[in-house]
């Protein structure tokens, strides 16, 4: 699988995933083109950051607040089967930093930024969930 990844000047992602898959009688079959997507293979974009064994993202955002600083417009990516929080910096198309800041919490729904300048995570767990905030351990 392979992505188109377009960000704009506000730093927001549109994805287009478009995948090609050799069946085992060996005939190509397209499962972007059954969702839309009007491009050869050949003109995808690689992914820039591998996240190979899949950990079933969930949800990002870009960090811009001021309680973390050396994170300003770092991925924060969350993760439901693994239940990892990633950081992810990448600075012209390249992957310069993938870092696991929080491990088995519980499978990571959401995160977002608050207009306070913390990271807040929605965790599911067991049968319920909680609403997390990141806070910096000065």
């Amino acid at each position: 699988i392979s992505s188109k990844t377009f960000l704009s000047s506000q730093q927001q992602a549109v994805n287009h995933v478009f995948s090609l898959k050799l069946k085992s009688d060996s005939f190509i079959s397209s499962i972007g083109k059954k969702l839309g997507l009007d491009f050869e293979f050949s003109e995808t974009i690689p992914p820039v950051v591998d996240f190979t064994p899949a950990p079933s993202l969930s949800n990002f955002t870009f960090h811009n607040g001021d309680q973390f600083p050396n994170w300003q417009n770092d991925l924060l990516v969350g993760s439901l089967r693994a239940q990892v929080l990633f950081r992810i910096r990448i600075e012209e198309g390249k992957l310069i930093e993938k870092e696991r800041l929080l491990t088995k919490l519980g499978r990571i729904r959401d995160v977002e930024m608050g207009y306070d300048g913390f990271v807040y995570l929605l965790i599911e767990h067991n049968q319920a969930g909680s609403l997390v905030r990141i806070v910096p351990n000065y």
